[in-house]
């Protein structure tokens, strides 16, 4: 794990969302590693998710399905169809 990832959780722990989100940014533009960077993108969905920025967190989500397969990464993947089912449900009861 990249030093600005391990930066980035610390910075959402104590609850500094727009610092972490710089940092996620730069971890993942600095990853040379397919799996982290699917560690990085579920954890910026999350973010996105609950500062409410729901398009974008969908976007990462879906990423996310295209770039894994069932067998790896599952907890990752596991994250991104639950933000995809929250928002989907959101979206439905939303249009009511």
């Amino acid at each position: 794990m990249n030093i600005k990832f391990q930066k980035a959780l610390f910075m959402l722990d104590k609850g500094q969302f727009e610092k972490a989100e710089i940092l996620l940014q730069e971890s993942f533009e600095e990853s040379k590693s397919d799996y982290e960077k699917i560690q990085i993108t579920a954890c910026y969905a999350e973010l996105l998710f609950e500062t409410e920025r729901f398009d974008q967190a969908y976007e990462k989500a879906v990423y996310i399905l295209e770039n894994t397969d069932e067998y790896e990464n599952d907890c990752e993947r596991e994250t991104a169809k639950n933000i995809i089912k929250k928002i989907d449900l959101e979206r439905k009861n939303g249009s009511n």
